[in-house]
């Protein structure tokens, strides 16, 4: 009896086991409760997300006049909201820094045709800034971020910041120019200021020659005291310029970078260029600067300057 009792717990046993088994692997595979492999299906949150424009910074470059050009472009599958443009406040905007020099620039005035207002469109926005403020700079951060006040929706807002880095060679030498000429004296007198406009110290001599100019046509040099003679627009003449008595040159001059110098007569063989008696005719006229420079370690240069003389 006891045999037959123990016969029968195995038999339950056996069978509440392969109940168990087999319920098990319906669990896993069962029609109920199986779950598909691979990428999750996208939801209506995703699907509504995919349809919102996009816009990124596509490209920072520099055109011919040194302004800062910004490439804005939509990417995404539908364009930006009218609204963003009309707002009176809280308007959407592009920020520019400039070596940490931050401007806010409303997207109406970045986008005044509304093109990212359409997908996959692109706009060029002159920013009228220069990459370089400063003649001595040689490098320039531009940092560009696309509505960092998150007025705009959008599919991604992770890409709506670019940067870049600037950079030039800048060579080390002298320039030296005629900075201007103007009345000196109680006469009818004329001094010349020159600059070195180099990130170079000037050190050399100059010299140079003075062309007079009157309707166009070359009327005289003053070379050694030589006297020119300035008509009025009949043809009579009304003035005379005279020279100084010597070459115009300066020997050993020594002009740091950046800098203006005025001839002296311990430097240069003048003070005046030229004085007119008895007065600058009502016309006028131009006065050419022709220069000469030589500078240690450099070569021969000749630049030109030319200057308006009125009353």
């Amino acid at each position: 009896m006891r045999k037959s009792l123990i016969s029968i717990y195995s038999k339950v046993f056996v069978v509440l086991l392969s109940l168990l088994i087999a319920s098990s692997v319906f669990a896993e595979s069962g029609p109920m409760t199986h779950k598909p492999k691979g990428d999750n299906q996208p939801t209506k949150v995703d699907q509504m997300r995919d349809l919102m424009p996009d816009l990124i910074v596509s490209e920072i470059s520099e055109d011919s006049a040194g302004n800062i050009i910004v490439k804005i472009k939509n990417i995404g599958k539908s364009g930006i909201k009218a609204l963003e443009y009309e707002r009176s406040s809280n308007q959407a905007f592009i920020e520019l820094t400039i070596d940490g020099k931050s401007t806010k620039n409303m997207l109406a005035t970045v986008d005044p045709q509304r093109a990212l207002t359409h997908p996959n469109r692109e706009i060029n926005w002159n920013t009228g800034q220069k990459v370089w403020q400063d003649p001595a700079d040689r490098k320039t951060e531009v940092i560009v971020r696309i509505d960092p006040s998150n007025q705009i929706q959008e599919k991604d807002k992770n890409n709506n910041e670019s940067r870049k880095l600037f950079s030039r060679f800048i060579p080390v030498k002298s320039e030296l120019i005629v900075k201007r000429i103007y009345r000196c004296g109680p006469n009818i007198s004329f001094c010349m200021e020159f600059e070195n406009k180099g990130n170079k110290e000037f050190k050399g001599n100059f010299a140079f020659d003075v062309d007079v100019i009157q309707f166009g046509v070359e009327v005289g040099s003053i070379v050694k005291g030589r006297n020119v003679m300035l008509r009025n627009s009949q043809g009579v003449i009304v003035a005379q310029i005279s020279g100084s008595e010597t070459q115009y040159n300066c020997r050993n001059v020594v002009i740091p970078a950046n800098t203006t110098f005025s001839p002296t007569v311990l430097l240069c063989s003048f003070e005046r260029i030229f004085a007119i008696t008895p007065d600058i005719p009502e016309e006028g006229f131009d006065v050419l600067i022709r220069l000469l420079i030589n500078e240690e370690g450099q070569s021969e240069k000749r630049p030109r300057f030319n200057f308006h003389i009125t009353k």
